[in-house]
């Protein structure tokens, strides 16, 4: 058996908007498309890493504009998840 992939990167959260509930039920509906296990965190934070699956623990990290956001999975499609969710982050949330 093959070790899992990880993947990991860290993005400036860039968007007026706090990640409350419109912009994470996008992030939450964009994490579903993938098989690999995906949390959230804030860089340097002392909350614990949310599972990027559930909306009140993505809601819970206060994320606002200028806070650093480490997204890591775990997982078969770890890297392109990563890639995706970043990318999403670094748009505003915009599709390309």
């Amino acid at each position: 058996m093959s070790p899992e992939v990880v993947a990991e990167r860290a993005v400036t959260y860039v968007s007026d908007v706090p990640l409350h509930a419109r912009p994470a039920a996008v992030f939450m509906d964009r994490v579903k498309r993938f098989k690999a296990r995906v949390t959230v965190a804030v860089e340097g934070g002392d909350k614990p890493p949310a599972d990027a699956r559930s909306l009140m623990r993505l809601m819970a990290l206060s994320i606002t504009k200028g806070t650093r956001v480490v997204i890591r999975a775990v997982g078969e499609d770890a890297e392109t998840a990563v890639a995706a969710l970043t990318g999403l982050i670094e748009r505003d949330f915009r599709d390309p």
